[in-house]
């Protein structure tokens, strides 16, 4: 007999609702912590900032160059716009299983730190120094500035995309704009810093801001980094990626020139600068510097101190506005006192590089203090991401699911017969060669002497019959004296492995799925394993 149509889709549709619930096996339910925190923290936040806004903000006066004002700033206001929302969004789209939370979170982000900028830089403007008004007054000029600070929380979670939960990714932006407003101010107004195109006080300080996150977050999370075989690019991703990169270098004049702009009034007196020559040797230096930072910087940050950079801010931001910091305080040398904000070049640089290291100063404390909170203090109690849900959409979105891993990269010592190395990636063969003991793949120690060790693993097969895979991790990785069980779904029992010495087994970086036959990866099973022979999930 054959099946009607309703049937076979009441047959998929189980078999999608089975896959997607095995997927999601061993790891916390994310869906309920999307309750238990991120929902009550937004839920927060925009109760405090929509009576800030009834309280505090109004729009500007209509004045008698109402009308200069919008020809002046307004396609500024609007490129800026498809900078921060297009431009970054979807550059960060290159990761093939994180592209959803890319576009979706950066809307999301830079939304949130406008509305917040408002209130903070508004403040900051108008209000703590200069005193020029009872209320904030919302102008275009103020929004641009807002902007500007919404792109810099975008670099920052460039550093961290695919490593931050949507509840960490929350709090840390919220944390960065009242430092983003108080480093702007000592920057423009009171160093008085040549920056008009925002080299310290977007690039350097969003991107050092990110990367000391960065480095807090990957400290709690194996395979945080290059390793991690989800860290990578697919086709239409780099495609995408591409859209968003085109956006960012068409409109970027607009980005530099928005508030360097010369009011109409002043036109008659303005001249216009004579460097395009030098301006183009810069840029083809920043972009060398850049293209060998992704190419041997990133993987030594890596591989050394686990600085996961998933984006490569540091070099596509940091260590440019670094080049330009200095860059603009050089070229202030020989300058006209009429082009400068002191009476000397020399003086001027003096006060250029103590803006860049400030800045670095309060971008790097300020990350680690703001990503500490939300992974050591964690008010809201958020269990750390498992190792096959970094950079991946599953955990966090409606309909997706977390993809397996291969059981290579899915193994990771646990409890209290390690400890976290954190500095290095590399294999045992190179630890042995450099005459150290022998970890795990991704820089977890076992102690000497330790006879048995406690281990978990996402991404092994539900079949059984695939325990070979398992034995051959066990034995490249030398595993040694551990009793090593496998749960068949439904048993309630765990089926003991072969010994680390079987012979037989296929690569451990092969795709271990329960049926070859099927064209997209199926659901898996976490193996267990157990220190003291007690079975355990």
């Amino acid at each position: 007999m054959m099946p009607t149509k309703a049937s076979a889709t009441e047959s998929l549709s189980n078999h999608t609702r089975l896959e997607k619930s095995w997927s999601h096996v061993g790891i916390p339910d994310r869906e309920g912590q999307m309750r238990k925190g991120f929902v009550p923290s937004l839920a927060g936040i925009f109760i405090v900032i929509l009576g800030l806004f009834f309280g505090l903000v109004q729009y500007t006066e209509v004045g008698e160059n109402a009308m200069d004002q919008v020809h002046r700033y307004y396609t500024y206001f609007i490129d800026v716009q498809i900078m921060i929302f297009v431009g970054f969004g979807f550059l960060m789209t290159f990761m093939r299983r994180y592209s959803l939370g890319a576009v979706s979170l950066n809307y999301f982000g830079s939304a949130l730190m406008m509305l917040e900028a408002i209130l903070v830089i508004g403040a900051t403007q108008q209000g703590f120094w200069n005193l020029k008004a009872s209320k904030i007054q919302i102008d275009i000029e103020l929004l641009i500035d807002c902007s500007f600070c919404a792109g810099s929380g975008m670099i920052a979670f460039g550093a961290i995309i695919g490593k931050a939960s949507p509840t960490q990714l929350l709090w840390l932006l919220v944390w960065q704009v009242p430092l983003y407003a108080l480093n702007q101010h000592l920057v423009i107004y009171t160093f008085k810093a040549l920056d008009m195109g925002g080299t310290i006080v977007i690039h350097l300080f969003g991107a050092y801001y990110g990367l000391a996150a960065s480095l807090v977050l990957s400290r709690r999370q194996p395979l945080h980094g290059l390793d991690h075989p989800k860290n990578s690019s697919a086709y239409l991703n780099d495609v995408f990626s591409m859209v968003g990169t085109l956006f960012l270098w068409i409109y970027w004049p607009s980005f530099n020139g928005a508030l360097a702009s010369v009011a109409p009034e002043s036109l008659e007196t303005a001249t216009d600068a004579q460097t395009p020559g030098g301006a183009l040797c810069v840029g083809l230096f920043a972009g060398c510097v850049s293209t060998l930072g992704f190419s041997f910087l990133t993987p030594f940050l890596d591989r050394t101190i686990g600085l996961g950079d998933t984006c490569g801010v540091h070099n596509l931001h940091g260590i440019p506005a670094i080049l330009g910091t200095l860059v603009a305080g050089l070229a202030s040398l020989g300058q006209h006192s009429d082009y400068l904000m002191y009476g000397t070049g020399r003086e001027q640089l003096g006060w250029e590089v103590l803006a860049g290291v400030v800045t670095l100063a309060i971008a790097t404390s300020g990350g680690l203090l703001g990503a500490w909170v939300v992974t050591a203090l964690n008010l809201t109690r958020a269990e750390d991401m498992a190792v096959p849900e970094l950079f991946d959409d599953g955990p966090w979105w409606e309909g997706q699911r977390v993809e397996p891993l291969p059981v290579s990269s899915s193994v990771h010592v646990m409890g209290g017969a390690t400890r976290r190395d954190g500095t290095t990636h590399r294999s045992n063969a190179d630890r042995s060669r450099a005459g150290g003991s022998a970890t795990s793949h991704h820089g977890l120690r076992r102690p000497e002497g330790a006879l048995a060790l406690t281990l978990t693993a996402a991404g092994v097969p539900a079949d059984p019959s695939n325990t070979g895979a398992a034995a051959a991790f066990a034995t490249n990785h030398a595993v040694h004296g551990v009793a090593l069980y496998i749960h068949a779904p439904g048993s309630g029992a765990f089926t003991p492995l072969p010994a680390p010495g079987a012979p037989a087994a296929p690569p451990p970086d092969a795709p271990l799925f329960a049926s070859q036959r099927d064209s997209e990866p199926r659901p898996v099973q976490p193996m267990g394993v157990d220190q003291g022979g007690a079975d355990r999930v």
